[in-house]
């Protein structure tokens, strides 16, 4: 993803109300690359990919989360 692709998606995010996210990046010095138009070829491949298995853990963080700090129950 472009770096102002992500800036735009997160302006939107901003304008809807949200105020918390979970962000993750990765660059291309991180994996020993530096020609950018590959990391480009790679970084939009990745975003292609499915990540469903990842909403899947963040889930079950979330919960894990909620129940060591009783977040969101009443007393």
């Amino acid at each position: 993803m472009h770096i102002d692709d992500a800036i735009r998606l997160l302006k939107a995010e901003k304008k809807r109300g949200v105020q918390h996210i979970i962000l993750s990046h990765w660059t291309a010095d991180q994996f020993g690359r530096t020609d950018n138009k590959i990391w480009g070829y790679i970084s939009d491949a990745v975003m292609d990919a499915d990540w469903g298995h990842i909403n899947d853990t963040l889930d079950e963080m979330v919960e894990d989360v909620e129940a060591s700090q009783e977040i969101g129950k009443e007393e």
